[in-house]
This record gives C-alpha cells, structure tokens and sequence, in this order.
C-alpha cells in the first residue's frame, strides 16, 4: 500500500477526523475504538502533553488508519488505564506498519496500554516494533471478566457460580421485602449531570474514595467520563442502571450498550446496605436483563474480582506494550522497568507499602 503519513498535533484537528474515523473500524471494534472515545481521552489526559495522532492516508486521500497518542517531547503514550482496550485503529495491516515505524522514528519510548492479548493489531504493532529495534518489554494489563448471554439464562447459570447466583437473588427478593425498592436497568438519562453527580458521589462515599481511585479523585478523571457520558448519551448508548431504596440511591451501574453487547464502565453501591449487597444483586439483574434483551455478551471490565468470576463465562487479558530505543538512556529505562521495578514492588508488598 502507498501510504502518506501525517501528524495531527491539536484536539481541534483530532475532531476535524470524526467523519471519517469509524469508517476504518474494524468490524469487531468496541465503543473503545470510536471517534468519541478517543476525543474525550485526549481531552481529559493531556495532562501539559500534546496530542500526537499520527495518520495514514491512501492516495487517494481516504484514511486508512491511525495511532491516537499523547506525548511529551519524544516520549509517546497510547491509552492509559481507562481506556479499557486499545489498538491501532486500520483495517489493513500494512497501515499499523506504516503508522508504527514513522512514530518510532521519533519517539524515545512508546507506551501502549490495554492491548488485547492474541489480537492481530495488536500483535502487528509488536513486530512493527520489534523490526525496529527498539528493545520491547510486555507488561500483564487488565484481566477483564465476560458473561456470554448468548443462549438461556438458565445454562449460564449451570455455567457460572450457581450457588452464588442464587444467594444474590435470596439478596433480592429480601430486597423487594423489606424495601421500597426501584430498579431502573438499561435507562437511558433523563438529566445526565445530575444523575452523573449522584453516582460519582456515592462511588466517592465508599471504599473507593477512601482509597483515592473514585471518579471524583481526580479532576482529569471526573472529567474522562463525564465526556465519555455526554458522547454515548449523545449517540442514545449510555445507560444508567440503579437500584433505588427508600428512596436513596443503594448502587449503580454506568454502561454502553455497543454493537449487541453491554459494557460496563463504573459501579459502586451504598455501603449503608452492604448487608443485602446492592451492588451484586444490581450486577445478577443486569446479565439476567441481557438475556432477556437477545445481547451477545456482558463485558465488566476492570481488574478481575471475585464477584466478577462468579458471573464470568471467559476472560479477556491485556498487556501494556512499552518501547525503547537503545541508547543509554532508553536502555536503563528498560532494566528499570524489566527487573529493578519489579523488585522495588515486591519489598513495598512485603512491608505493607504500595506502589501507585
């Protein structure tokens, strides 16, 4: 393929792509891979770094892939840890080539987050790197759960954890007992910020906030998905799901509903009921609610959790790709990363510290 490669370097040029970015999607691809998503990602993430999106263009001017980045100096970054799963956006291979050598030849170090094991993009940007050169390092990413609602509801609950299942749904009925209970599962939003506020301040009321990695954490974050909420809503695919007791919101679910599948991006619930576990009753009525919907699949995302093996039929695993170029410095980066980090990390665990 005869190829012209270019760089788009500010947010506004990032957005002058929207018409023409899904076009170049793979069929497979998930809402992660959209226009949308990228943009609030770049938005939000800059963090004093630049955008650096570099481009593949046939001759005839059509675009026929691209690598969404920031960067600092010659320091470049795909993804980070919300962009839940990344990869060169092309629908031909001969373009991750193209896109890949051109950024390297530039680029000290490139990091990729969240590329799926085994993918074929993603595997193609490994050996793209690797003919270049740079030494490589494959760091274990997210290990996401997948409930497979394909089927009936009754075999995936032959599938999954049965007994667990059913103690969540005794959760439940004593829930309706005993509560004025509401469940709202695949709403759309009726007042998308207030109802934004209300979750994120119920996320930061409990564990997460005391452990600093609730939405409302950090301002950069807080505003990720408040981005992400407006362009999905704005696409008719956010859904918000609740549990409302006596009242008061109990848990909560934000989700995308893509391409015949249900994502899950964030869900917390009120600890002050912690004792009839609103949160997994809310996550069993979801898959239920998927089979009844014909959905192919219910993806949880996040690290794997023990509540999230219950439900799971298969997993996902992803890894961070980081590149360097071999000089001194690049090089020393690499040992730092391959084997002095490592071991810094299992000193911090064994005296109770931790590395964030």
């Amino acid at each position: 393929m005869n190829l012209a490669v270019e760089w788009v370097d500010t947010v506004e040029g990032f957005a002058a792509l929207a018409d023409e970015w899904d076009a170049i999607l793979p069929d497979d691809s998930r809402p992660f891979a959209l226009h949308e998503w990228h943009m609030a990602w770049l938005e939000a993430f800059s963090g004093g770094r630049e955008p650096a999106v570099c481009t593949a263009r046939r001759e005839d001017g059509a675009l026929a892939g691209a690598l969404p980045m920031l960067r600092a100096g010659h320091r470049f970054e795909a993804g980070n840890v919300h962009s839940c799963v990344f990869r060169p956006v092309a629908r031909e291979p001969e373009a991750v080539d193209a896109l890949t050598a051109v950024v390297l030849e530039g680029a000290s170090t490139l990091t990729v987050n969240e590329l799926v094991d085994g993918d074929p993009r993603a595997e193609r940007l490994a050996g793209s790197i690797e003919r270049a050169g740079m030494a490589l390092l494959r760091e274990p990413g997210t290990v996401s759960p997948i409930v497979d609602t394909r089927g009936e509801l009754d075999a995936w609950v032959e599938r999954a954890n049965t007994s667990w299942i059913k103690r969540v749904r005794r959760y439940r009925r004593k829930t309706n007992k005993d509560h004025e209970a509401g469940f709202e599962l695949f709403a759309s939003p009726v007042g998308l910020e207030s109802e934004l506020d209300a979750c994120f301040a119920l996320e930061a009321s409990g564990w997460k906030g005391r452990a600093g990695t609730a939405i409302s954490s950090r301002p950069e974050t807080d505003a990720f998905y408040r981005k992400v909420a407006a362009a999905f809503d704005a696409r008719g695919e956010l859904r918000i799901n609740r549990i409302v007791l006596d009242g008061e919101l109990a848990a909560f679910n934000i989700c995308i509903e893509y391409g015949g599948k249900l994502y899950a991006l964030k869900t917390a619930y009120n600890e002050r009921f912690r004792k009839i576990a609103p949160g997994l009753v809310l996550q069993v009525s979801l898959v239920e609610a998927c089979f009844e919907r014909g959905l192919e699949a219910y993806e949880i995302l996040g690290e794997e959790t023990e509540w999230k093996r219950n439900l799971a039929t298969s997993r996902r695993t992803n890894s961070t790709l980081r590149a360097y170029r071999r000089t001194p410095l690049g090089l020393a980066r690499y040992a730092y990363r391959a084997a002095l980090r490592p071991r810094l990390k299992r000193v911090r665990s064994r005296f109770g510290g931790s590395e964030r």
